[in-house]
C-alpha cells in the first residue's frame, strides 16, 4: 500500500492554527466543526489506495484574503505523485490548506474562493462538506465545478456530497469556486451613507427594475451574475421607471447603477 503518512501528517499541522488559538493541541477531532463557529470543512476522497485530503475555510476577525500566517496553514504536497489532494488559493495565490477569510466578508454579498483539485487517476471523486450548521450568520454554500455546464451545486445538510469525475489532466487547472453567500445581502454606496437622492433597484419576473425620481443624473447600469459575468452594460433611456431585462434563467444577479456622485448597488433574485 502507497504510504499516505506525508498526507495525513499535512492536514494534521494544517488544523493546528485554529487549536492554538483554542489554548490546547489534545483535542477531538471533530473540535473544529463542534465548536469553532464559521468553518466550512470540504473532504475529498477517492482514487486508488484510499487517498483523501481536506480544507478548511473559515471566517475570522482580523484576517484578510491573502496569506496570513498567524491564521492559515500553507498546503504540503504528497510525497506521493498519484495522491488525491484539494487546496485554496488565496488572493496573492497562496496555497492554502486552511484558508482564514475576513470576518465581514459573511455579511458583504458574495464571497467566491479558487479550489484546485488534483489527482492520480481518472476515477470518481466525492466531495464531503460539513460544518454549515455552525456558521454564526445566515450564509448559503454553493459549489462551482468549472469543468461542467451543470450550474451551480448547492450545499446544505441535506445535500452534503458532490461526486464527480476526476482527470489526471485537470490537475492544471483549478477545478472549483467555492460560493459563501449572504441571502440579505446588500450594498449600497459604502461612500455615502446619506445620500441627496435614492435609487430603488428590485427584480420583476426575468427583469430588473430601477426607479429613481432624478433619472438624469444617471450614467449607467451594469447587472452581473455571480461568476462575474457581464449580463448588461449601458446607458438605456433611463425614466422615473426602468426595466431592462436580465435572464430566463433563476438565481442571484448584483446589479449596479452609476449616477454622477454615488454608486448603488444590490443583490436580486430573477425568477422564472
Amino acid at each position: 500500500m502507497k504510504n499516505i503518512y506525508a498526507l495525513s501528517c499535512a492536514i494534521a499541522v494544517a488544523i493546528s492554527p485554529i487549536l492554538a488559538q483554542q489554548g490546547s493541541v489534545n483535542v477531538p477531532k471533530d473540535f473544529i466543526r463542534s465548536t469553532t463557529p464559521n468553518v466550512l470543512n470540504m473532504h475529498v476522497a477517492g482514487g486508488d489506495y484510499g487517498y483523501q485530503d481536506n480544507l478548511y475555510i473559515y471566517y475570522w476577525e482580523g484576517a484578510t484574503t491573502g496569506y496570513d500566517e498567524e491564521f492559515e496553514s500553507i498546503k504540503w504536497y504528497s510525497i506521493n505523485d498519484d495522491a488525491t489532494m484539494i487546496w485554496s488559493i488565496a488572493s496573492d495565490e497562496t496555497e492554502l490548506a486552511i484558508n482564514a477569510m475576513p470576518l465581514h466578508c459573511l455579511y458583504s454579498g458574495l464571497t467566491s474562493i479558487p479550489i484546485h483539485f488534483q489527482c492520480g487517476y481518472d476515477e470518481q471523486y466525492t466531495l464531503t462538506f460539513s460544518g454549515m450548521d455552525d456558521f454564526e450568520y445566515p450564509t448559503e454554500f454553493w459549489l462551482e465545478d468549472l469543468c461542467t455546464d451543470d450550474g451551480w451545486f448547492s450545499i446544505n445538510r441535506d445535500s452534503d456530497t458532490y461526486t464527480f469525475s476526476g482527470c489526471v489532466n485537470d490537475s492544471t487547472i483549478n477545478r472549483f469556486v467555492m460560493h459563501f453567500m449572504d441571502p440579505t445581502g446588500i450594498e449600497t454606496n459604502p461612500f455615502n451613507t446619506n445620500p441627496v437622492y435614492e435609487v430603488q433597484i428590485y427584480a420583476s419576473a426575468n427583469s430588473v427594475i430601477i426607479e429613481t425620481e432624478h433619472p438624469e443624473l444617471i450614467r449607467g447600469v451594469e447587472i452581473f451574475d455571480l461568476v462575474g459575468n457581464e449580463i448588461y452594460a449601458g446607458h438605456p433611456d433611463i425614466q422615473n421607471l426602468n426595466k431592462i431585462y436580465v435572464s430566463s434563467q433563476h438565481g442571484y444577479y448584483f446589479v449596479k447603477v452609476i449616477t454622477n456622485s454615488h454608486i448603488f448597488t444590490k443583490k436580486i433574485f430573477i425568477g422564472k
